[in-house]
């Protein structure tokens, strides 16, 4: 179950959707109106998200989808 323990700044505007990676180890937040995917890593012992420095600049994303890959 999820519960609240901290706030992340999604450093955009309009933040549309969020996703956790299928590792469950990084969460990604876009932000529909400024264009931008920012990721964050999940501490595994507290939880809390630690920014990881970076933000990619996209066309007003609206979704992210993970695409197995091949073996």
């Amino acid at each position: 179950m999820l519960t609240r323990n901290s706030y992340a700044s999604s450093q955009g505007k309009g933040p549309r959707f969020f996703t956790v990676n299928p590792i469950g180890d990084w969460i990604y937040a876009a932000s529909e109106n400024s264009d931008t995917i920012v990721g964050f890593s999940i501490d595994r012992s507290t939880g809390k998200l630690v920014q990881a420095g970076f933000l990619i600049n996209t066309d007003s994303p609206v979704c992210i989808v993970f695409k197995e890959a091949a073996v």
